[in-house]
């Protein structure tokens, strides 16, 4: 098999979510690769830190975008879009890591650069404009989060029904915005919104999965817990799916929130099943800290308790679905 066919075979166990494989045939690919200093290669290191982020994994993500970038930077010019695409996945990495202002600093070298290419790029710069809204939403300055989901939005709006997957991450980082300031109604449209856009072009997407748990997130504080833990379930059938029943990140932070919700059951006849649930619960979460690496300190999440154990639970989701 020639690297042009295990390329397109490690994109489709990307898709399928089967990371591990993915990971095998990408490493098969990079041994195939006679010129470690080919684009051919950046391409290959640039999925291979795409699938090492949706693992969580961000020592190692970091590691393969930067060199590919070192790669892109050396044989193309400064603005050409895959340097774009290298800055904002390491812009990616470094807002998952909490390292905020060097976040902003890579998403607007990005967009600065598809600003120059012009309309070819409209729609990499909508979703630079989504990032960076992210990152303003992160340092709690709503307002200016908003302005940039709003030019985001107009420039998605141009091109209806090429940017579905786009939108849906809008409607998501939307339904953020409200249900932080509370006004959780306005928050579960959006959310709702991207979870039936999702469903439509990848029911399986880990978008899918965190818009069906930020619903019952929302269900949780209007005090609606049959409906949220509802939520729960359909978000946890398709974690375990893509983690082919491993319980991982994901799958950790639905059964965490699930847990807190049969604990605060006003009618309380599930509570001894919440007790045993966050025990399984908390003891998975050490395991999988311990496996990306992160040395957990809640004393430094900020906020209250509840907030701050939020925190701690979001810190195990790949930074997209937060």
């Amino acid at each position: 098999m020639n690297i042009a066919s295990l390329s397109k075979c490690k994109r489709y166990l990307f898709e399928i979510a089967d990371y591990r494989e993915c990971l095998n045939v990408i490493d098969v690919a990079c041994s195939l690769c006679s010129d470690k200093e080919s684009l051919v290669y950046a391409h290959l290191l640039n999925t291979r830190a795409t699938t090492y982020y949706e693992r969580n994994l961000l020592k190692q993500s970091r590691e393969a975008i930067e060199e590919a970038l070192d790669i892109r930077r050396a044989k193309l010019d400064p603005m050409h879009p895959e340097v774009a695409i290298s800055l904002a996945n390491l812009g990616n990495v470094e807002a998952a890591e909490d390292n905020l202002d060097e976040a902003l600093d890579y998403y607007r070298e990005a967009a600065a650069i598809r600003e120059h290419i012009g309309d070819a790029a409209a729609t990499m710069l909508g979703l630079n404009y989504l990032q960076i809204g992210r990152v303003y939403f992160l340092q709690g300055d709503f307002n200016h989060a908003y302005d940039m989901y709003q030019k985001s939005e107009g420039i998605f709006n141009k091109r209806v029904g090429k940017n579905r997957s786009f939108t849906a991450d809008l409607h998501y980082a939307y339904g953020n915005h409200s249900f932080a300031q509370g006004e959780y109604a306005t928050a579960a449209r959006s959310y709702e919104l991207c979870r039936r856009i999702s469903m439509d072009y990848n029911p399986l997407h880990p978008l899918t999965t965190a818009a069906c748990y930020k619903l019952a997130c929302t269900e949780f504080a209007q005090t609606h817990h049959k409906k949220a833990l509802n939520m729960l379930d359909r978000a946890l059938d398709i974690a375990d799916i893509r983690s082919n029943g491993t319980i991982d990140g994901t799958c950790t932070r639905i059964l965490w929130k699930k847990a807190e919700i049969l604990l605060d059951d006003p009618v309380g006849g599930r509570r001894e099943e919440g007790k045993k649930l966050m025990t399984e619960v908390e003891i998975r979460q050490s395991e999988i800290l311990e496996e990306l690496g992160v040395a957990l300190n809640l004393d430094e999440c900020g906020g209250d308790d509840r907030a701050r154990r939020e925190k701690s639970y979001d810190i195990l989701v790949p930074g997209y679905f937060r």
